[in-house]
């Protein structure tokens, strides 16, 4: 794979897309969220896609630098560890580190979506959803919300909205 600014030629034919929740487990997921009366509240993973190094079995890319770059700092042609931001398959090497991270933390993944999990302990359940680097979480208490929160944001850099107002392009409102 060859980059150059914002164009890329995937000669590999690889798959580049990032993954998302269905749309009907979302709305589930919502309908869930406010009869049970949990707390909504969503993270955004800030850089989520300049996450993700290469692993080995990846097919190596190069970056040309763009024109009037010096070679000080930046060499003509480099080839980074990681996916750059832009990069085809970075949304979906993303997504690849950050479920495996969720199941080794103890939550367990939906067989009928792949994109939903849930963590139950003893201080509550909670239920997440991914859509590409945005989460919806719904926890049953604060103490579980922010239990969340925290072991998500020790290994990832994440924004919280704790009054989410949209989500996956659904307005959300507490009544």
């Amino acid at each position: 794979m060859v980059g150059l600014g914002n164009r890329w030629k995937n000669i590999f034919g690889e798959a580049t897309t990032s993954g998302m929740a269905n749309m009907d487990t979302i709305k589930i997921f919502l309908a869930v969220c406010a009869t049970s009366n949990n707390i909504l509240s969503k993270i955004d993973h800030e850089t989520a896609f300049l996450q993700a190094k290469l692993s080995p079995t990846d097919h190596p890319y190069y970056l040309r630098a763009p024109p009037g770059v010096p070679s000080t700092i930046m060499p003509h042609i480099s080839q980074p560890a990681a996916y750059v931001y832009g990069h085809p398959k970075a949304g979906r090497q993303f997504e690849k580190k950050y479920r495996s991270f969720l199941l080794a933390n103890g939550f367990v993944a939906s067989s009928f979506d792949r994109h939903s999990f849930s963590i139950t302990n003893n201080i509550g359940t909670a239920h997440l959803l991914t859509i590409v680097d945005d989460c919806p979480i719904q926890s049953s208490s604060i103490e579980m919300r922010d239990f969340v929160h925290n072991l998500i944001g020790s290994s990832f850099k994440i924004t919280i909205d704790n009054e989410c107002k949209h989500i996956a392009g659904l307005d959300v409102q507490r009544n």
